[in-house]
């Protein structure tokens, strides 16, 4: 269950339209393993901003090209497809997620700082 950072509920599909049209561009197989390798990810990490993921972690690094090719060569919306799968996985998790926008600098990507509430 995914939450603000005040216990609420939030919208599962945020961006829906565009998360249609880059989800229609990635075979059924490829979308599974990047579900289990985020999945994974949140098995054996209680907090994590999402932008720096695939960097930390090898399944998903090798992965990130397709979602990449999925949004026609375009990074950007790649990393906002990414996100969305997050934030989908996370909200169907049984555990208690919570989560705040971190800031864009230098050194920190803009994405979500997420946090498991009951671990």
């Amino acid at each position: 269950m995914l939450l603000d950072v005040h216990g609420n509920r939030v919208n599962r599909d945020p961006h829906r339209e565009q998360f249609d049209a880059w989800r229609h561009g990635i075979s059924n197989e490829n979308f599974q393993a990047m579900e289990d390798a985020i999945n994974d990810f949140c098995d054996r990490n209680d907090e994590f901003r999402s932008s720096f993921m695939p960097g930390q972690d090898e399944a998903i690094g090798r992965l990130f090209p397709i979602l990449t090719a999925a949004c026609n060569g375009n990074e950007q919306d790649a990393g906002l497809f990414f996100g969305n799968i997050v934030w989908r996985i996370l909200d169907d998790r049984p555990e208690e997620w919570r989560f705040a926008r971190s800031e864009q600098d230098e050194e920190n990507p803009l994405g979500m700082f997420y946090w498991r509430r009951n671990s």
